[in-house]
């Protein structure tokens, strides 16, 4: 378990390399696109706000599970801080439960979605005409990461060794 946990985060902090590269797309392409449009020609980038929507959403999904791993997520605790400790875990394990049963759906469905979308060549019309399904298998992989972290996590925690100190964000 412990060898798998290390493998899907060297894995995810790849992802969160992807998510960095959109992030920086996102930024280079709208400088452009406002530069352009300063020039005497008034032209500009046809697509632009396509592309950052669907690098926006790529940026998100490929950065959950290594956001997960290094506990950079938002939570907060002072309910459960107040909890004596033996509340405290059953409600981290129900929250773990609930997390890997509604991942594991979003996951799935993500994962249908980019099958289909691979199959039909899905691209997305406006200014121009941009393929989606890449977006789609790159969203899709980062919510099974996560979905798969959050299983090691409450296996773990359930053998009572956690390999990461999970909070319940409530």
């Amino acid at each position: 378990m412990d060898r798998l946990y290390r493998i899907l985060k060297y894995f995810s902090k790849i992802l969160a390399m992807v998510g960095a590269i959109c992030l920086f797309l996102m930024c280079f392409i709208t400088f452009i696109d406002l530069n352009i449009r300063k020039l005497p020609f008034h032209q500009f980038l046809g697509g632009v706000v396509e592309l950052s929507e669907l690098l926006t959403v790529t940026l998100v999904f490929s950065s959950l599970a290594f956001t997960f791993y290094e506990k950079q997520h938002v939570e907060v605790t002072s309910f459960v801080e107040l909890l004596p400790n033996f509340y405290r875990k059953i409600l981290m394990r129900i929250q773990l439960f609930l997390s890997v049963v509604l991942w594991s759906v979003v996951s799935y469905e993500m994962v249908l979605k980019a099958v289909s979308s691979v199959q039909m060549w899905e691209v997305r019309f406006g200014a121009t005409i941009i393929p989606i399904w890449p977006f789609r298998i790159i969203s899709a992989i980062g919510a099974s990461f996560l979905c798969f972290a959050l299983i090691i996590t409450f296996l773990q925690n359930i053998k009572a060794r956690p390999l990461h100190k999970t909070t319940i964000a409530i």
